[in-house]
């Protein structure tokens, strides 16, 4: 590993101009001490700087220009599972070594900086020289950028997934009406993810304080992050693959918690509803006109006068006859939650007195002015005041609310430089508190329904966030304007969001800003229904957006939509799950699975779902078609038609109105079930649909439970795993029951397999099966050649069960009369 060591560092000279902002390097390492997996060292600035093996495969560094390595907490990390064990330190001539199977750490000392290494010995992150600086309160640390070395994640940006040629600031801001560029955002995500010869690694900057990325932008061969205040505390973490490193961040930083079901469901809102019984009529006709939804909002128009906890007594008189209508028709009701209080509101004066706001230099209240009017903001950094709103939102929710909408939460007041919260007695300005407010507002809210509703999965929609915010909230992507531009760029920002460790992040449907198109609708959520939360919303000047508002077809066409989200829980539930476990997003760039594939590097219109699906939306106004990018190494299929296309190249695609380009890997299985109108609703048809797509062996893993309870924590769940496989004569799946308790209601499995042939024989568990003389008969086949599929429908009532066929090369004449038919798929080999 040493040996390697010298060799690379020849490479890592890079210009002065990328460590501009760093003008006082920090200088060398003049003493240092080893303690197990720690490394504390001075340095020749009269800095100090701290190295540590957090876990085999994440270093954690932490460098102080003034010499102090206390931290401050972010809240952003809450480790669970690390493991250091194994990890093993040395001194050599050439620095101090921390070495582990996954990573290996060198600290040199002259000029102080770190290096890693893959677990194969290949070069991870090389400090650049100087590595280490520092300008006033700012400090930077600069790392080698390979001309190849793409950089992802960084949270909700606009623009290509690749960060590379661009610099990104990390300071939480109400973005009205944003570009494709616009920076900074709502959120702050200071993780990212370098790729070089496939090979990832990530670095995650838990600093509250503003910050900036500069990836490769300010010079070629070097990027750079800087703190504006507290120095820096960064974790380099280890891959190789970009789902290793989501991984271990998620054990770093904390994963998604599992969603209740119902939020995958539609969500259907508006700013501007007035009164109880327009929402009871919308909700109606909802059902009427069969158009699933799960979820109705309420945005500040509840609000008696915009005051905490209060409803309207003209327009929302009953609030918890309200509510009991409502959860009678299946809907869940998400009420908005505003941080701040107006200056009139009848708590304000108490509060002010208890010093539960943010304050100035004066220990005056900040009153800042924005659409409500005169506000104040609630200081979520003192232990006392989150106590007290949590007794609050206690109340609050005891009158029917489901789950709650945490807006305006940057906060929304963009410029506050005087305002200091208290964090109990160890004040911060707002350079190093403006980051996490949201954070802390969406813990103390999860924390409230857990304690209002113990056993029920708590959930909270928040547009502001932090790295951790995942364990507390989905988050959506604010104020988008009505366009097709912006929803090129809803589709741009989703794809990167998974790969910064939120899992659940969706849009406005249609955009907040405007009132779309018919057609923009409509192709807005033909995307939206593939991505982690489907929610329709819209400012109060705007058309109304009710689905069935735009007229005909465009009516057919966004119920069809809708019932097709349905159709595809299963299969979404699953991966919801899995990302709990793991850290693997729900969606992703392509550049996730295929980091070699060159063609995938700058594909930023059209995504992974799960591994192996990959969704196109239509983003181009009057297209009725697209081409789309198919990473190589395997076939593809439409997942319509069947129809194939080759890997490694782009495919023209007919997608017209009503339609969106979804196709399947080889191999692939999609598991989808019957439509309802909302998630917890029993379908009609309790059968589960397995479409299985040739030329390849893959394994799909399917997950159910209650959906509304905690109970999946002590087994109540049930996992299923369906692998595949094709021979080029013989295709088949294998469907094993392989844990948990959870009952599932009766029902059959419903394989389908894409075929243009029939098939000379079917078979279940290996014992050949008849042709069904009906439809609906278990233990048969049929064939649609119209639909190029083979169907087989099999109870599921056993641990596991394999299903098969034999498609021959070419089509064969009918068996003549009286030839005796095979019996089982052996004797048909054979």
């Amino acid at each position: 590993m040493r040996t390697a060591a010298l060799g690379i560092f020849c490479a890592l000279a890079v210009s002065q101009a990328a460590f501009a902002r760093a003008v006082e390097p920090l200088g060398e390492v003049t003493g240092a001490v080893i303690d197990g997996v720690t490394l504390t060292a001075a340095l020749s600035s009269g800095g100090a700087a701290r190295i540590e093996m957090v876990d085999r495969g994440i270093v954690r560094v932490r460098v102080a220009p003034g010499g102090d390595l206390g931290v401050r907490a972010t809240g952003a990390t809450a480790p669970g599972g690390l493991d250091a064990s194994g990890v093993s330190s040395f001194v050599a001539p050439d620095g101090w070594w921390f070495v582990s199977d996954a990573m290996s750490v060198q600290v040199l000392a002259s000029p102080f900086r770190v290096v890693t290494f893959h677990g194969d010995g290949t070069l991870m992150s090389g400090g650049a020289v100087p590595s280490f600086g520092a300008d006033g309160d700012t400090t930077t640390c600069a790392m080698f950028a390979p001309d190849s070395e793409a950089y992802y994640g960084l949270g909700q940006r606009g623009g290509p997934p690749d960060r590379r040629g661009r610099a990104i600031t990390m300071r939480n801001t109400d973005e009205f009406a944003y570009g494709e560029f616009t920076d900074p955002h709502y959120q702050s995500y200071p993780l990212v993810i370098p790729v070089h010869e496939e090979r990832a690694y990530g670095v995650f900057l838990d600093a509250a304080a503003y910050c900036v990325f500069d990836m490769a932008a300010s010079a070629p061969d070097a990027w750079s992050m800087s703190t504006v205040k507290g120095g820096l505390d960064y974790y380099i973490i280890a891959g190789p693959t970009m789902d290793e490193v989501l991984g271990r961040y998620g054990r770093l930083t904390g994963f998604a918690p599992l969603p209740p079901l119902w939020t995958l469901g539609y969500q259907h809102s508006r700013y501007g509803w007035q009164s109880a019984q327009e929402v009871l009529g919308i909700a109606q006709t909802m059902r009427d006109l069969e158009f699933p939804c799960d979820a109705l909002y309420f945005d500040i128009d509840y609000m008696d006068r915009y005051h905490h906890f209060t409803w309207d007594p003209v327009g929302f008189p009953d609030p918890v006859g309200l509510n009991q209508q409502l959860d009678s028709m299946g809907f869940r009701r998400v009420y908005m939650n505003e941080p701040c209080v107006v200056t009139d509101d009848p708590i304000w004066a108490g509060l002010d007195a208890a010093r539960y706001f943010i304050r100035d230099d004066f220990e005056q209240s900040v009153v800042t002015n924005i659409f409500m009017g005169d506000v104040s903001w609630i200081d979520f950094s003192k232990e006392a005041v989150r106590e007290w709103y949590k007794q609050q939102l206690g109340v609050f929710l005891s009158v029917g609310v489901s789950a709650l909408w945490n807006d305006l939460n940057e906060p929304a007041s963009n410029q506050m430089p005087f305002a200091i919260y208290d964090f109990d007695g160890e004040p911060r300005r707002e350079e190093e508190a403006r980051n996490i407010y949201a954070l802390l507002e969406n813990r103390m809210a999860y924390e409230a329904q857990i304690a209002a509703r113990p056993g029920v999965r708590p959930w909270n929609l928040s547009r502001a966030g932090f790295s951790g915010i995942q364990r507390y909230a989905a988050t959506w992507s604010g104020d988008s304007n009505s366009s097709f531009e912006a929803l090129r760029v809803a589709v741009q920002m989703s794809i990167n969001m998974g790969l910064s460790g939120v899992v659940q992040f969706g849009h406005d449907t249609g955009g907040f800003l405007g009132s779309p198109s018919p057609e923009l609708f409509v192709r807005w959520l033909e995307f939206s229904a593939f991505t982690p939360m489907l929610r329709n919303h819209s400012i109060n000047t705007a058309d109304a957006r009710e689905p069935w508002l735009f007229g005909e077809p465009h009516t057919t066409m966004i119920r069809e939509r809708l019932r097709e989200r349905y159709r595809w829980l299963p299969t979404l539930y699953s991966l919801f799950e899995r990302a709990s476990r793991t850290g693997a997003p729900v969606i992703a760039p392509l550049a996730r699975l295929y980091p070699g594939d060159a063609g995938s590097r700058g594909v930023d219109d059209q995504f992974l779902l799960g591994d192996d699906i990959i969704v196109a939306p239509v983003v181009e106004e009057g297209a009725a078609s697209r081409f789309v990018y198919l990473p190589g190494g395997s076939a593809w299929f439409e997942f319509v038609d069947g129809r194939r296309h080759d890997g490694g190249g782009s495919a023209l695609i007919d997608a017209p109105l009503g339609e969106i380009p979804v196709l399947v890997r080889g191999g692939g299985a999609v598991v989808r079930g019957g439509v309802r109108e909302f998630a917890d609703q029993a379908p009609e048809d309790p059968d589960l649909m397995i479409d299985v797509f040739p030329e390849g062996s893959r394994r799909t893993e399917l997950y159910e439970d209650d959906g509304v309870s905690i109970g999946f924590k002590e087994g109540k769940f049930r996992r299923t795993e369906i692998v595949t496989r094709d021979d080029g004569l013989v295709r088949g799946v294998a469907i094993t029951r392989t844990g948990g308790s959870y009952r599932t209601p009766d029902r059959a499995w419903v394989v389908r397999f894409r075929a243009a042939r029939r098939p000379l024989v079917v078979t279940i568990d290996g014992v050949a099966v008849p042709e069904c003389a009906q439809s609906g008969r278990l233990n048969c086949w049929s064939y649609d050649a119209a639909g190029s599929t083979i169907k087989v429908r099999t109870p599921d009532d056993r641990q596991s069960v394999d299903v098969a066929c034999v498609i021959p090369e070419r089509a064969l004449p009918a068996p003549r009369p009286g030839k005796k038919r095979a019996t089982s798929l052996d004797e048909r080999v054979r």
